[in-house]
């Protein structure tokens, strides 16, 4: 079976937790710790909005029908507590081990995505049904990743927001970025990003009410590089579908994410990629989420990796070993 353009196994969104190609905005994320009751108010005819009291702060929420389908899509918790906070203190995964870093010292990670129901929130469709082959795995063979976009390099900006981002995540992996991120990217010698290739903006459709940007960003395809470190399995909590069977590529179905840190030693110094074990996630260095806090990019939403919460069937953790040990 030829692997799909969303993912080279061809799994369904809700089986991979960077998937959000396109308009389909799929990819659902709430945390399973919310016990009180949700509250509800519909702004109006496309949008809900909710909110939760959960043991980690205030949740909220928004649903809104796709455009044409009469379906809706839930919106990406947002907890009160900060992102740049510093993890749970004593926090363990479900083998017994501490889940965050033992020293301070340690380089943080966090998991990159598109900040949506933001200000600069939009997303990019393809007019072209391009692909080409998608990677394997150089000791297993088995698929790595999606399907590459090939040109050209041309679509259809959709605008929920007032005014285009700088980052917009798209099928797979690849995500286009802004001239000016590209700028900066490269003149400060920030790695782990490849292409940079020029893209066309055919049309921009505003999905909300409001004027038409005063201006258009450039934008450029680029795609994270895979491998430049490895989940550590033994220190995170991720309920797989089935069991690691390669020890390069790690591919495996994930059905919930609740926290992961990456292997010491495994990382290579690379700023944005794709970690072995943890597929469809791009994780940027601390270095790189200082560089946008400085520079101000936008739709970019950064969570620390052993904060990141992903479980659309809210399925839970991984089960506890009875001996709390592998």
């Amino acid at each position: 079976m030829r692997p799909s353009r969303l993912n080279a196994r061809a799994r369904s969104t809700t089986s991979s937790p960077g998937a959000s190609p396109g308009s389909w905005r799929s990819t659902v994320n709430f945390e399973a710790s919310t016990k009180l009751a949700i509250h509800a108010s519909s702004p109006g005819r496309r949008t809900k909005n909710h909110t939760a009291v959960t043991s980690v702060g205030t949740v909220r929420w928004m649903t809104r029908s796709l455009s044409g389908s009469g379906r809706t899509e839930p919106r990406q918790q947002e907890s009160s507590r900060s992102i740049y906070g510093r993890s749970t203190p004593g926090q363990r995964c479900s083998r017994g081990s501490p889940m965050a870093t033992d020293s301070s010292a340690a380089p943080r990670f966090f998991v990159l995505k598109n900040e949506r129901w933001g200000s600069h929130d939009v997303d990019f469709t393809s007019i072209d049904d391009n692909v080409g082959e998608a990677s394997r795995c150089p000791r297993c063979g088995d698929f790595i990743g999606s399907l590459p976009w090939l040109p050209p390099y041309r679509g259809t900006l959709e605008l929920y927001g007032k005014d285009p981002g700088d980052f917009i995540r798209v099928a797979g992996a690849e995500v286009l970025i802004s001239e000016r991120l590209a700028e900066a990217f490269r003149a400060e010698g920030l790695t782990g990003l490849q292409g940079f290739h020029p893209v066309e903006v055919m049309r921009v459709r505003r999905q909300r009410r409001g004027p038409k940007p005063s201006s258009m960003p450039t934008y450029f395809l680029t795609t994270p590089v895979f491998g430049s470190a490895a989940v550590d399995e033994a220190r995170s909590r991720i309920r797989r579908d089935s069991p690691i069977t390669c020890d390069w590529c790690r591919e495996t179905g994930v059905d919930s994410i609740h926290g992961f840190v990456l292997e010491q030693g495994s990382w290579n110094g690379d700023d944005v990629f794709v970690a072995r074990g943890m597929p469809g996630s791009i994780i940027v260095s601390e270095r790189f989420a200082g560089f946008v806090a400085r520079h101000g990019f936008t739709n970019m939403k950064l969570t620390p990796t052993e904060e990141y919460t992903w479980d659309p069937l809210r399925r839970g953790p991984p089960p506890a070993t009875p001996s709390g040990q592998d």
